[in-house]
């Protein structure tokens, strides 16, 4: 082992100091006057080295502050390390003394004792903490938010404390097929979370010898005995025959007590727009424009404003919401602290009672979706009525078109009356074009 003088190169701590700051000083550190009489320096850092014990020294601020400090350079290392020891007189000069000696003796065997420290708390890493640590790195919605903490609880509590590190391929293999039995689906999304988990961790944490601190992800097991889940995309929507008593179940939802018109409301919105639940749920009046015709949500999923227009029946269903505005500021009120609808449930149950349809919100949008392409709608402007962001790989076309909302009025108008024609409400025979076949 090497032995070092305290020089300010080697002095993280005070790096403009001046030379005088920093000149070399011998005393015997043992005697404790020669500490206690130790006076700082009018500015930067004081080194008082011990004369007895190389390596060991105390340190004094120009604010009086005196620490104890052990320097040495271990064997294989090219740069010293520095400790401290601790505060005097918290410390006793007997005590810094002993302790410097410990340490010597550590950095003489190759051992550098922090660095374990640091490569102890890394390893003691758990599951839960990287989870919080992954929301917070994430730009996330409070509804994903909600999602993951929910998918969380549901198939991971039980190793919210659980080292990280001690989960193992057999162990994520063994809760996916528990979970399963449950619901596949469910399972398979606890899985992608766990995936994610472990994809950032790997990334995130490391030892104190800049190593990762997890090599392997163990949810790819699943992928080696093929044990995801065959989830069939959902198919269901409103068809085209199924429109006239939908909309019949839905007038009769429109005649029954508050909060039901509202719902009623909502749910005629939501399959003329094809928007998302939520998004059309927290809908605020600032974000419509009657005059203009035309509605904006300003953060939707894919973080991109999405700008319709305002069909004659959204028009008319805009008009009624306001005159029957409750002041809360939302399109949709509730009568929660929310401000906006929240327990639409009920609604939804009782239009599916009396309809016999069984549908949900995402339903209606897919109802939306399909109706436009069966009216061959292009297949940009789909994509721009949907808000869909992503485009086909190698497509740089769609980088470039931006579609106004004043260019999705006519198609927007079409798939209404399309709609609405199909369910016997209107006739717009003459402004419509016939839906396929295949749509019914």
């Amino acid at each position: 082992m090497r032995l070092l003088p305290m020089t300010r190169p080697t002095d993280p701590t005070a790096p403009t100091e001046t030379v005088a700051s920093t000149a070399t000083e011998y005393a015997d550190l043992a005697a404790s006057h020669v500490v206690k009489n130790a006076l700082p320096p009018a500015a930067g850092v004081r080194f008082i080295r011990d004369s007895q014990l190389p390596g060991f020294a105390l340190k004094i601020t120009a604010s009086g502050l005196k620490t104890w400090l052990v320097e040495a350079r271990m064997k294989g290392q090219k740069s010293a390390k520095r400790r401290t020891l601790g505060r005097y007189p918290a410390v006793s000069p007997e005590r810094a003394r002993r302790l410097a000696i410990q340490e010597l003796g550590r950095f003489a065997e190759g051992v550098d004792q922090l660095a374990e420290q640091r490569t102890r708390r890394a390893k003691a890493v758990t599951l839960g903490q990287v989870l919080e640590d992954y929301l917070a790195s994430r730009d996330l919605k409070p509804q994903t938010v909600d999602d993951y903490k929910r998918a969380f609880r549901t198939s991971f509590e039980d190793w919210r404390h659980k080292q990280i590190t001690a989960i193992t391929r057999t162990m994520v293999e063994n809760r996916h097929r528990r979970d399963s039995e449950a619901s596949p689906a469910r399972a398979n999304l606890a899985m992608r979370l766990l995936r994610a988990l472990f994809n950032f961790a790997i990334g995130k944490y490391e030892t104190a010898e800049g190593e990762p601190l997890v090599t392997d992800n163990p949810v790819m097991r699943l992928n080696a005995v093929r044990a995801w889940n065959r989830i069939d995309r959902r198919r269901r929507l409103i068809r085209l025959h199924e429109l006239p008593v939908w909309f019949d179940a839905v007038e009769a939802l429109r005649q029954r007590s508050a909060p039901a018109p509202v719902v009623a409301d909502w749910l005629e919105f939501l399959i003329f727009t094809g928007c998302r639940r939520t998004e059309s749920l927290t809908l605020r009046w600032e974000n419509v424009n009657l005059a203009a015709r035309y509605f904006v949500i300003p953060d939707p999923k894919n973080r991109q404003p999405h700008e319709l227009p305002l069909t004659d029946r959204l028009f008319e269903i805009m008009t009624r919401r306001k005159a029957q505005d409750a002041g809360t500021g939302y399109v949709f009120p509730g009568r929660g602290p929310a401000g906006h609808l929240v327990s639409e449930k009920f609604g939804l149950r009782w239009v599916r009672r009396e309809s016999g349809i069984e549908f949900t919100a995402h339903d209606l949008r897919r109802t939306f979706a399909t109706v436009a392409e069966s009216l061959d709608i292009a297949g940009y402007t789909l994509k721009r009525l949907m808000n869909h962001a992503g485009t086909v790989s190698g497509d740089v076309t769609a980088g470039y078109l931006q579609i106004d909302v004043e260019r999705l009025r006519v198609p927007m108008q079409r798939i209404t009356d399309a709609i609405l024609t199909a369910a016997g409400r209107r006739d717009v025979a003459s402004k419509v074009v016939p839906l396929r076949a295949a749509s019914s």
